[in-house]
């Protein structure tokens, strides 16, 4: 089985966020660009924290189609629509680096003891592709296929790999890779009909502080690592092979789009700044858009201005002056 070609405009969609991916970042993404009550996010939200019991009922509400947060594959079986889902994977190593550096290298803990206690730490995109994960609820692992607990000492083998690849096929037609997320947003949007996805003022909420980073990692470490996430190493690459030939075959609107959603995250990039006051990010996107005109690359920052026109915190008049859309934009 596998997901209907074309467009589903119509269907919900849910983001199984794998940890340290760039979730909370792209969670401002579709806040940003729908509306803080567009969706329904699991985990913390402002004021407290939604659980499992919070998502039944929402989904039995049915006021939404996009649920975002840390899901494990299954929970569509509550949702009343068609449903799809979408994901970020990354390089086990840098994604299980980046974790470490914010949980247990703080503390001082050895990277073997915390690979130990941290059921993500040992092929936790396999296991969250498969429906096992956390269940504040039942206070237990939780599978959420079989809806039943998990034995705690529970871990993922080949076959839980080729389930994995089998959920992909059948029910994830876009996997955003974390180092190329701009293609997989426009696949996203095209699929689902959505406005492009940009954060004014929240691009990189959450990235790990320059001050927090390991260096250059331990190559013990490093093996400790691989050996630790096989599994997630092999559907990785996998699905890294995948992304990328489907990069390559799109047309020139695609890498169009893909080239001015990177130049709107540059513009609102600064090292360890997770945040960006709009008038800020106006006066950036101004003396941007006027530098890339200068350098005979008007054809992007028209662009950047067609992505950008309209969008819900850039004051009136922020993009006045820049070319019509209609005659110089994406062509979609």
């Amino acid at each position: 089985m596998s997901p209907p070609d074309g467009p589903r405009p119509g269907a919900a969609l849910v983001f199984l966020h794998n940890l340290r991916c760039g979730g909370n970042s792209l969670n401002y993404l579709f806040a940003d660009t729908l509306g803080p009550d567009s969706f329904f996010k699991l985990g913390a939200v402002a004021g407290g924290s939604h659980t499992h019991k919070d998502f039944l009922k929402a989904a039995r509400d049915d006021r939404t189609r996009f649920y975002l947060g840390h899901f494990c594959y299954g929970v569509h079986r509550h949702i009343r629509r068609p449903t799809e889902y979408f994901t970020v994977l990354r390089r086990p190593v840098d994604r299980l680096l980046s974790a470490y550096a914010i949980t247990g290298a703080r503390r001082g803990e050895n990277l073997a003891d915390w690979i130990a206690r941290t059921p993500d730490a040992r092929n936790g995109m396999v296991r969250r592709l498969c429906g096992i994960g956390p269940n504040e609820d039942a206070g237990c692992l939780w599978d959420y296929v079989r809806e039943c607990p998990v034995d705690e000492r529970f871990e993922p083998g080949p076959e839980h790999l080729a389930m994995a690849r089998e959920i992909v096929a059948a029910r994830i037609p876009v996997v955003l890779l974390h180092e190329r997320r701009a293609e997989g947003l426009v696949l996203l949007q095209r699929r689902h009909r959505l406005p492009p996805l940009i954060s004014v003022t929240h691009a990189h909420y959450n990235e790990t502080p320059s001050g927090w980073r390991i260096g250059r990692p331990d190559p013990r470490d490093v093996a400790r690592l691989i050996a630790a996430n096989r599994l997630d190493g092999e559907l990785h690459e996998t699905l890294r092979r995948r992304e990328q030939a489907r990069y390559a075959a799109m047309d020139e609107t695609f890498h169009r789009r893909v080239a001015a959603m990177r130049a709107i995250a540059a513009i609102g990039h600064v090292t360890d700044r997770q945040e960006m006051a709009v008038a800020e990010f106006v006066d950036r996107l101004e003396a941007g858009l006027r530098h890339l005109t200068a350098d005979g690359r008007s054809v992007l920052a028209d662009d950047i201005a067609d992505l950008l026109r309209g969008h819900p915190d850039l004051p009136p008049g922020a993009l006045a002056g820049w070319p019509d859309p209609d005659a110089a934009g994406t062509g979609e």
